[in-house]
């Protein structure tokens, strides 16, 4: 019986010490990354660290220099690999060449050689995460059919209802992407847009439903720019496709949380610095559920 009593009572050591191991590592929270073109190559951005479907900031160009070195050492270590996601799915790997957290600007970047079926360019970005769990499904981006540009138009010109015409009728389409975030055949559509007068830049985020009878807005953002607003008298050309200044775009989707839908990820560029948002579907609407802000580099 005393034996039998021993054997039990290890039994149970041994599990505990083992759902404990398992709860620290589930408990630990993993880095999620925006990987974009740099130069002639690749580095990837902390955007957001994520445990049990929550999220908090990272490290940041304006952290301490201890703590961005603490980030490096541990998250860019030479030969480190991360998971590429594009459209909600795993695509490829990007592997740590060098990091750049001594230097003046994009203290927080990491170079990454890429591995993958997706690669970026320009403006179109991707995600990447030390989670192995995230992007099982199959990949759902696409650019938007010809019946899909017009609706999306066509909402863009109602949310701007009072500007000139000229204005409304020949936007700046910096960008318009499909993205079937509930893996349901079902995509919705995202858009960066901006409509130019002489005296101001009226910027404009979408991002639109499906329904029965095409697209409704399930959310639209708007935001204007004059000569007054922009930093050291910059023109107003800035703000729009190339620079993109003050242009929130889509990064890409992803299911961060587990709930079966993606939540979708975005940047809008700034001058010293950039801005980074996680929306979340709440039904058929679309809610800001994190936003981080990166110092990038003095102007």
């Amino acid at each position: 019986m005393n034996r039998l009593a021993a054997a039990a009572a290890l039994a149970l050591v041994l599990a505990a010490g083992h759902l404990t191991a398992f709860q620290s590592k589930a408990a630990d929270p993993a880095a999620l990354f925006v990987l974009s073109a740099a130069g002639d190559g690749f580095d990837v951005v902390p955007v957001a660290m994520m445990s049990g479907g929550k999220f908090t900031e990272p490290i940041s160009g304006s952290s301490d220099e201890k703590d961005i070195a603490k980030f490096a050492t541990t998250y860019y270590r030479k030969g480190r690999s991360v998971r590429v996601l594009s459209g909600g799915a795993a695509v490829g790997t990007a592997t740590v060449t060098g990091d750049s957290h001594t230097s003046e600007c994009a203290k927080t970047a990491g170079q990454v050689s890429l591995k993958s079926t997706f690669t970026p360019t320009g403006s179109l970005m991707a995600l990447a995460t030390t989670n192995d769990a995230l992007g099982k499904g199959e990949r759902a981006r696409r650019a938007p059919t010809s019946d899909e540009r017009a609706a999306a138009l066509k909402l863009a010109a109602e949310a701007w209802r009072g500007l000139p015409a000229a204005a409304i009728a020949d936007p700046d389409v910096v960008n318009l992407t499909a993205i079937d975030v509930r893996a349901n055949g079902k995509p919705l559509l995202i858009g960066s847009l901006v409509a130019r007068t002489a005296a101001a830049r009226d910027v404009l985020f979408l991002l639109l439903e499906p329904n029965a009878t095409g697209f409704a807005t399930a959310l639209a953002q708007k935001d204007r720019q004059t000569k007054d607003t922009l930093m050291g008298g910059m023109e107003l050309s800035v703000v729009g496709s190339g620079d993109a200044i003050y242009v929130e775009r889509l990064v890409d989707h992803a299911d961060l949380d587990g709930d079966g839908v993606s939540e979708i990820v975005t940047k809008t560029n700034g001058f010293e610095g950039d801005k980074y948002a996680i929306y979340k579907a709440v039904g058929t609407s679309w809610k800001k559920v994190y936003e981080f802000s990166n110092y990038r580099c003095g102007f």
